[in-house]
């Protein structure tokens, strides 16, 4: 898929500018969307220093950059040179995306640099909350693969098997498709397990009828999306009934999902379809969950809440109401959308 990095870069040359500061970008040890994003390096790690007049990169391979770059250099440079080069720029002040893994390595450099440092990053992730046409291509790609990955499943395919079992049947299928879904690890949760809406994927044996909640985000070409799905054959009515008041809470939402549509009305549309069911008290609301989030080169993406803003064009978020019951079971439908 290509991208016009140099836009890109002219954007957050802009960015800067306005804010009086230089932007320093870091994948120390692994992928990083904003220095990805502004650079198109794939590689870790790499550094990016840009003013409003200058954009230099720090990378592996530097000969790959130069005519996007004003300056491309190795990794020996940015080790021995970043300090200087700072004050060859005249930076006083380095805006840090503070919402990255590697936002550490300057605070534990701030002192040897000798700048200050601006925290940026819900700004930064702002800058890419509407997605180019080829990113939301690549999003859905993402989302394909991952519903694809799934494809019949049913609550009696998991029983007699563990948890993470299910999760390397998922990975192999995706990764087959030419996709991972390394968005976040996977979750696979069956039984009481399932309540724990954000939990990790273990060594249980999943039972006979037991629910098997699966939370799982794709990613391809670097763009993510999340789903989630629960499975169950048994006989708790109850449990039946949080699934069928999920379901019908995430078509109330998707109804609603549109172009101008403000985020917080469709979540309280979602939530009041589950209060109807009679399990408001266990809501995605009352187990401090949002509706939804925007999805993009993070499967969090965006300094922004979904329910504190308006869709727009070239948005992608997901939309996720759920049920948990602390002890019994959890339940949750959510899929990533496009507009």
């Amino acid at each position: 898929m290509k991208f016009d990095f140099g836009k890109r870069l002219a954007r957050l040359q802009k960015f800067v500018e306005k804010r009086n500061c230089a932007a320093v970008l870091t994948a120390a040890e692994g992928f990083d969307a904003n220095a990805y994003y502004y650079s198109g390096d794939e590689t870790f790690p790499t550094t990016l220093v840009v003013t409003p007049d200058y954009a230099g990169i720090y990378t592996m391979h530097p000969s790959d950059f130069g005519s996007l770059f004003d300056e491309a250099m190795g990794l020996p440079e940015l080790r021995k040179g970043l300090g200087k080069k700072l004050k060859e720029l005249k930076v006083k002040a380095i805006g840090v995306d503070d919402n990255s893994a590697s936002a550490g390595v300057f605070l534990r450099a701030q002192k040897r640099l000798g700048v200050k440092l601006l925290p940026i990053g819900n700004e930064l992730a702002q800058e890419r909350l509407i997605k180019e046409p080829a990113e939301i291509k690549c999003i859905r790609e993402a989302g394909r693969i991952s519903v694809a990955a799934v494809k019949g499943f049913g609550s009696g395919y998991f029983s007699g098997k563990t948890e993470n079992a299910v999760t390397g049947e998922m990975e192999l299928r995706a990764r087959k498709m030419g996709a991972a879904l390394d968005a976040f690890p996977t979750m696979v949760l069956s039984g009481a397990r399932s309540a724990f809406f954000h939990n990790h994927t273990s060594n249980k044996r999943i039972g006979r009828s037991e629910a098997v909640l699966i939370d799982w985000g794709g990613r391809f070409e670097h763009y993510c999306s999340d789903h989630s799905r629960t499975y169950y054959d048994g006989r708790d009515k109850q449990l039946k009934d949080a699934i069928e008041a999920t379901v019908e809470s995430k078509k109330a939402a998707e109804k609603l999902a549109k172009v101008d549509a403000d985020g917080k009305k469709i979540a309280d549309a979602a939530e009041k379809v589950i209060g109807e069911y009679g399990f408001g008290e266990w809501s995605f609301r009352k187990t401090g969950l949002a509706l939804g989030h925007f999805v993009g080169l993070d499967v969090h993406d965006a300094g922004v809440g979904f329910e504190r803003t308006k869709l727009r064009r070239g948005m992608a978020f997901t939309i996720e109401p759920g049920v948990y019951i602390p002890g019994k079971f959890g339940v949750r439908f959510e899929d990533t959308y496009c507009l």
